[in-house]
Parts: C-alpha cells; sequence; structure tokens
C-alpha cells in the first residue's frame, strides 16, 4: 500500500490492523479495545466501503504468510540436514530410524521384499 494511501487510514483502524495482525485476541476483544462495535470491526474487514482497511489487511496477510512459509522451509531444510547427518551415527537404532523417515519421506514404504532397488537408491542419494 503507498503511503498516500495508508493516510487514508484513522489511528483506530491502523491500531485494529496492528492487534489483528501482533496478538491473539479475538475480534469482539479488539472490538473493546478500541472502543468500536464487533459490527464496525467486520466491516472494515469486509467491507468494500472501507477498501484502504480492507486492502493493508490483506496485504499485511500476505506478508505474514510469506514469512511463516520462508521460516518454514529454512526450518524443514534444517530437520533435513539433521535426518542425512544422523544415516552416520554410531546407534544402529537411529541410523535405521533415520534411513526408514527418509525412504518414507521419498516416497517409498519398504516392505519386507525390498532388496535396494534403484529407484529407492537414487531417492536417497537425492536427499543427501
Amino acid at each position: 500500500m503507498k503511503n498516500l494511501e495508508k493516510s487514508a487510514l484513522s489511528a483506530k483502524q491502523r491500531k485494529a490492523l496492528d492487534l489483528l495482525m501482533n496478538t491473539d485476541l479475538k475480534h469482539s476483544e479488539i472490538a473493546e479495545e478500541l472502543k468500536i462495535s464487533k459490527n464496525t470491526l467486520s466491516n472494515w474487514l469486509n467491507s468494500e466501503k472501507t477498501p484502504a482497511f480492507t486492502e493493508e489487511y490483506e496485504r499485511l496477510l500476505k506478508i505474514a504468510d510469506e514469512t511463516r512459509k520462508r521460516v518454514y522451509r529454512t526450518k524443514a531444510q534444517k530437520a533435513l540436514d539433521k535426518l542425512v547427518e544422523l544415516v552416520d551415527s554410531h546407534d544402529k537404532k537411529v541410523v535405521l530410524a533415520a534411513c526408514k523417515e527418509i525412504l518414507d519421506r521419498a516416497g517409498d514404504k519398504p516392505d519386507i521384499n525390498l532388496k535396494g532397488s534403484v529407484t529407492v537408491a537414487q531417492k536417497i542419494e537425492d536427499l543427501i
């Protein structure tokens, strides 16, 4: 949202956005804190009459979602790296559990008859 458009928001609307994005307060609690009705907050969130508020809220939600995804990807990669490290453990049970988890994540559910197919071996190499 451009700075000019942001000035279209009242102080209460800016505070509402802050509370919506940075607290776990319910809409009724936010309305009470701002001394507005719950309907007013609902109208700000859903009404075509307040496009500046709605657009800013959607922009903030998008940023929060992108941040969550970026953090998740980073943590997921660290978790996978740790799992691959465990394959080299001195504890055979840990190695077995790590190998099983890697195979599961690669999409293979080895059964008793599996003798190390090329597909499974390639998927493990791709992960490692």
